[in-house]
């Protein structure tokens, strides 16, 4: 029953959403290049470079070095768990029993949750927990990709509000377990010192 209503309002969402393709092309161009597989993860990559590199002195470099370290320990967190849910439960996308107008290629991965709205939550989240200057407006970024993929019709709205929350607690954790990882981030500091990286 739970989850048959769930589906329900999954559907009338999207649907009313995705009705609205075709009526402004220019938004439609926008959904297009923001849901794309390059312009949301090509800005945190660049975000995470530059954040590496960041910093007056070296104890602010080496600030900016553990959140790029804990966004990729979130990284792979949190793609372990979609991993593993999706050996459990696979979805069907939307475009697969609904008729929308998709605005995107058609993925044959599980719909929920969405992966790549989880990641770039985690990161996003994972900065904005240490730096509100570079975090908040990738936050904003990542909150419009994921309705932009309901409106480009290749996921549900619970695909993309679980992504939401499993990248936000995937990033909590790292946080909170950095002092447990210290010791080997310390080792990499010297590391990337050594060869010139850092």
């Amino acid at each position: 029953m739970y989850f048959e209503t769930i589906t329900k309002i999954d559907e009338s969402i999207i649907l009313w959403l995705n009705a609205k393709v075709g009526t402004f092309i220019f938004l439609d161009n926008i959904a297009k290049w923001i849901v794309s597989d390059y312009f949301v993860p090509v800005c945190i990559c660049l975000t995470l470079l530059f954040l590496w590199f960041y910093g007056k002195n070296t104890i602010d470099i080496m600030k900016s070095q553990t959140i790029v370290l804990n966004s990729l320990i979130s990284i792979l967190l949190s793609n372990t768990i979609i991993f593993t849910s999706n050996l459990l439960y696979f979805r069907e996308r939307p475009y697969e029993s609904l008729d929308l107008n998709l605005l995107f290629y058609q993925p044959t991965d599980s719909s929920f949750p969405a992966n790549s709205c989880t990641v770039t939550t985690a990161i996003a989240t994972t900065i904005l927990l240490k730096n509100t200057r570079f975090g908040l407006p990738l936050a904003i970024l990542v909150l419009i990709f994921g309705i932009s993929r309901i409106y480009a019709g290749v996921h549900y709205p619970s695909d993309i509000v679980s992504a939401w929350i499993l990248g936000i607690l995937t990033a909590t954790i790292i946080y909170y377990s950095e002092s447990l990882l210290s010791r080997i981030y310390n080792i990499i500091f010297k590391f990337t010192r050594a060869i010139y990286l850092s």
